[in-house]
């Protein structure tokens, strides 16, 4: 087996400070916000894919855009598995949602006090 199959990803969600509800889940070597970093520099530099169209649109009403990494450590075959879960949970209403009303409401609080 080689080196590239042992290492670890994350798991990640993109959310925006209008409600705070994720917009996307994805899959990094790095942190959440290591990869929000890079995804920026993207949308900077006039990226049209996805998430980066979203991104644009929520900077251009003035919205500010957060990373939360939602699981670390994980091999590549589990982290594909798993974000297929965590995108099931984005098209849950919120109150049935492991990311809906309180997920939303607890990242709030931990952002308002930046």
């Amino acid at each position: 087996m080689s080196s590239v199959n042992k290492e670890k990803v994350n798991l990640y969600c993109l959310f925006s400070s209008e409600d705070f509800k994720p917009f996307f889940i994805g899959i990094s070597e790095n942190s959440g916000n290591l990869e929000l970093i890079q995804i920026l520099s993207e949308v900077f530099e006039g990226s049209k894919k996805n998430p980066h169209l979203k991104i644009r649109k929520f900077l251009t009403l003035g919205y500010e855009i957060y990373a939360h990494d939602l699981q670390t450590g994980l091999d590549r075959k589990t982290a594909k598995e798993e974000v297929k879960f965590w995108q099931s949970e984005l098209t849950k209403p919120s109150n049935h949602s492991l990311l809906g009303d309180d997920f939303q409401d607890s990242m709030q609080k931990k952002f308002s006090q930046i």
